[in-house]
């Protein structure tokens, strides 16, 4: 088993917003002026802290994960005095567009869609990963999406999950705040399935010692490619993270942050975008 590292990072203000459930107000569309901010400077990073495998709070201002190293990376590489923190996924929009100086940016397991890019910029994609199902290990009622529609399958609410879930018919669904409150649902079996991208999936079924399992063979809808959110706009910005994007990319260390949080192998080619075909800017 690799060894994972984790980072001590002071945990901002945003986290207290999110441990106290106070939502940040609803993200609405804004014109998009092209930004040049010269030096693109970071300052806030928001994170997901319920996503083992990808970002997970470990302790007080420790977290562990892909994006969690991926985003320290991105600090150390441009020699950023930033500081991370926890941001629930229906806010990700909000903390961007709140930043009136446009020094927040977001790594949380983010869906490039055209719906977000009216609100927001978006840098990649990072990473790749299709949808699965995660029930009770043991349990063999799932082994296809039409398996589902007669199941109480629980994802997460405003996700790419959720949209994914309609297309395919599933309307039996528990929107909750956060994944690993879906887990919970699942292993008291309030719900019968969890459904989000496989490799947030594999990375529950890693932290649970066989409590619960990926379905196996089971990919449905598109591919998510997921990006970084920035102040739309702002071109400086989009060709730094851009380019960071590649560098991370073409120097291996994707791959060795891939590997470090044992995500399946058999993925590991579908989930790395290439990255001479990354989102122009």
């Amino acid at each position: 088993m690799a060894v994972c590292r984790k980072w001590s990072w002071t945990v901002g203000l945003a986290f207290a917003a999110f441990l106290s459930g106070c939502p940040a107000p609803d993200p609405s569309p804004t014109p998009a002026p092209v930004v040049r901010s010269g030096a693109a400077t970071v300052k806030s990073i928001g994170v997901d802290g319920d996503q083992p495998g990808l970002s997970m709070v470990t302790g007080v201002g420790k977290f562990n994960g892909f994006d969690a190293e991926f985003a320290q990376w991105l600090i150390n590489r441009n020699k950023w005095n930033a500081r991370p923190f926890v941001v629930p996924s229906r806010d990700r929009e909000a903390v961007i567009q709140e930043d009136p100086a446009g020094e927040t940016i977001v790594i949380s397991s983010y869906s490039i869609t055209d719906e977000r890019r009216k609100l927001v910029g978006m840098a990649g994609p990072y990473l790749r990963t299709r949808q699965g199902v995660l029930v009770r290990a043991g349990e063999n009622r799932v082994g296809s999406t039409n398996d589902l529609q007669e199941l109480t399958v629980c994802t997460v609410t405003g996700t790419t999950s959720e949209k994914q879930l309609r297309e395919q018919g599933i309307t039996r669904l528990t929107l909750v705040d956060g994944f690993g409150e879906c887990v919970e649902l699942l292993k008291s079996r309030q719900v019968d399935a969890v459904s989000t991208d496989l490799l947030i999936l594999y990375g529950f079924a890693k932290v649970e010692n066989g409590a619960v399992e990926v379905v196996p063979k089971l990919s449905f809808g598109n591919f998510e490619e997921y990006g970084i959110g920035f102040r739309r706009g702002d071109m400086a910005m989009c060709e730094r993270l851009t380019q960071s994007i590649k560098d991370f990319i073409d120097s291996g260390t994707w791959r060795t942050y891939y590997r470090n949080h044992d995500f399946p192998p058999e993925l590991e080619d579908d989930s790395r975008p290439d990255p001479n075909n990354l989102d122009p800017c």
